[in-house]
């Protein structure tokens, strides 16, 4: 049935990223993953978990979208304890939090 369509496409698509990720080695022989890569995969277990036991108690539209704001909020900052962020990453985040202070958004 349906269930069975969506694992065979989730396995199709694994193994169509693991072949282009293959493929990219072959040509240019850069990996095209790293230990970053674990790092965000490790980071969104727990939001994830917490989401999917909470599923049940999203019943409208503002649920869901203060739901997925959490799931956000929570996802960044398990990156930050992590060590994910970078030296460019904090520089984008202290542009951001720069123009929001500035409530000066849309200026480039």
């Amino acid at each position: 049935g349906i269930i069975g369509a969506a694992i065979a496409t989730a396995i199709a698509l694994i193994l169509r990223a693991i072949l282009a990720g293959g493929e990219a080695y072959h040509f240019t022989k850069i990996f095209p993953f790293n230990a970053r890569l674990l790092l965000a995969l490790a980071g969104v277990l727990i939001p994830s978990t917490i989401a999917y036991y909470l599923r049940g108690f999203v019943n409208n539209f503002w649920q869901l979208f203060l739901g997925s704001l959490i799931f956000g909020a929570v996802y960044l900052v398990i990156l930050y304890f992590l060590g994910f962020f970078d030296k460019k990453d904090k520089e984008i985040f202290m542009g951001v939090k720069r123009r929001l202070k500035n409530k000066n958004l849309f200026s480039i």
